[in-house]
């Protein structure tokens, strides 16, 4: 069974990204702060969710494609999300 993927950042390179994860036929959950983003890729059938803890909930593996240094460091330092929920592996595993 493949893994769920999660995508947060879904502008000029994420969207594609993930469109092609959802052709390779991978499930891929979204978030981006535009809604109009998320509507894109709702219609090449993500499933975009409200929420970063949504689809942290939701993904086995997390992805992002974000546009600025102070968007990273929000996105991986916000309560409750990413850095919280890591688990620790190998290449290998």
């Amino acid at each position: 069974m493949k893994e769920k993927l999660g995508f947060i950042g879904l502008g000029n390179m994420g969207l594609p990204m993930s469109i092609n994860f959802l052709r390779a036929g991978y499930e891929v959950f979204g978030f981006d702060i535009n809604a109009k983003a998320i509507d894109r890729f709702i219609a090449e059938d993500g499933v975009g969710l409200a929420t970063l803890q949504d689809v942290i909930k939701q993904s086995d593996v997390i992805m992002t494609s974000l546009p600025t240094p102070q968007a990273v460091e929000q996105v991986y330092k916000a309560q409750d999300v990413i850095l919280q929920h890591a688990k620790q592996g190998t290449l290998s595993d």
